[in-house]
């Protein structure tokens, strides 16, 4: 039996795992200061006025 290695990863291939990993981060942060600071906030009457409200904050950016 021989051991299989793992193919070397091109530049190019780390760089786009690289920037996907940042969207990740960047998508994390988005949603944590959104809930912080809207969500955790704030109390609606109604679910509608609720999703209302965070998409505004959303487009907002």
């Amino acid at each position: 039996m021989h051991s299989a290695k793992a193919a070397p990863i091109s530049c190019g291939a780390r760089a786009y795992v690289d920037r996907q990993l940042l969207r990740e981060r960047a998508h994390g942060e988005l949603f944590h200061t959104l809930k912080v600071e809207l969500v955790q906030q704030r109390r609606w009457a109604t679910r509608d006025e609720a999703k209302y409200d965070v998409f505004s904050d959303i487009e907002g950016y």
